[in-house]
């Protein structure tokens, strides 16, 4: 059977330094390249991201207005393919991906496929950190409650778009995950992990990055649950609660020295049983600070409408 027609889509915000290396992978794809467009979001740069996506046989779409949600909307207004496929600018795709990731997409009953989301080779301790502990795991995702998926790599029937609506652009983090569960939540479509269709991503590498991304995820987490507090427990919604886990997270510190222990048990080197149950605090410290943000804000939200 013919390869299916497929639109990969690349929302980029100032990614001057890596989409001319995103642009190379996804371009040097094993899979039919007639069958095959590109399209990049410029999504407001103020660099020379644009300037180096025309510099590739690629489409090139302005979205102006600044939000992941918006570039990734705009990027599927312009794409023909009959599926839309989703790469970060920053990743770097193997040269299988888009095959591997489309596999038995002849099979209609598929209208979702997921791939998986690896480190960058020799990313460092911290990079380490967020894979042995699966922060950015697909696995992890589709295994949670409610499952969501991340946007780095996957892929849609153009049709599920037309059937549950495009990604919410309120989202200011975790957009692809609101997606997902609306796919789930309509028992209209069916999903499948693709877990050979490997893309490579850039882990944060320093102490901030992580814990900007740890705070921006938690706000993206608390989004989420509001929107949809009628699928999940009332407490997940809780500022109360949120401020009580805070203070308990902070107060879990002074067993900083019996994690260390439990880690050499394990295995782990004496570098990585000192770094790792401190990445652990920091990294939930700012998760749960994120989620009581934007729970905090939410509620001044409602109280300034009434």
């Amino acid at each position: 059977m013919n390869a299916i027609a497929v639109s990969v889509v690349i929302p980029a915000l100032n990614e001057e330094s890596c989409i001319s290396r995103c642009l190379t992978s996804v371009l040097d794809q094993d899979y039919p390249r007639e069958r095959m467009e590109v399209v990049v979001v410029d999504n407001g740069s103020t660099d020379a991201t644009a300037s180096v996506a025309h510099q590739f046989p690629v489409i090139v779409v302005e979205e102006v207005r600044r939000g992941v949600a918006r570039a990734r909307n705009a990027g599927i207004l312009a794409a023909s393919g009959e599926i839309i496929a989703f790469i970060d600018a920053d990743c770097i795709a193997k040269q299988d991906w888009l095959r591997k990731l489309l596999l038995d997409s002849d099979d209609l009953v598929i209208d979702c496929f997921v791939g998986d989301i690896l480190p960058m080779p020799k990313g460092g301790l911290i990079s380490d950190f967020i894979h042995d502990r699966h922060l950015i795991s697909q696995k992890a995702l589709l295994s949670s409650i409610p499952p969501v998926a991340a946007g780095a790599n996957i892929a849609y029937r153009k049709s599920v778009f037309e059937g549950i609506g495009y990604y919410d652009e309120k989202f200011t983090e975790g957009e692809d995950g609101d997606l997902f569960w609306r796919f789930v939540k309509s028992n209209r479509f069916q999903y499948r992990f693709q877990g050979e269709a490997v893309v490579f991503h850039p882990h944060p590498s320093s102490l901030s990055v992580l814990l900007r991304r740890s705070c921006l995820e938690g706000r993206g987490l608390a989004q989420f649950r509001l929107k949809h507090r009628d699928d999940i427990p009332e407490y997940m919604t809780s500022l109360l609660r949120y401020a009580v886990v805070l203070m308990s997270a902070l107060g879990g510190c002074v067993k900083y020295p019996i994690s260390v222990c439990r880690e050499r048990k394990n295995g782990r080197s004496p570098a990585r049983s000192f770094a790792y149950p401190f990445l652990d605090k920091a990294h939930s410290i700012s998760l749960i600070a994120g989620v009581l943000f934007e729970l905090a804000r939410a509620r001044r939200h409602r109280k300034e409408q009434n």
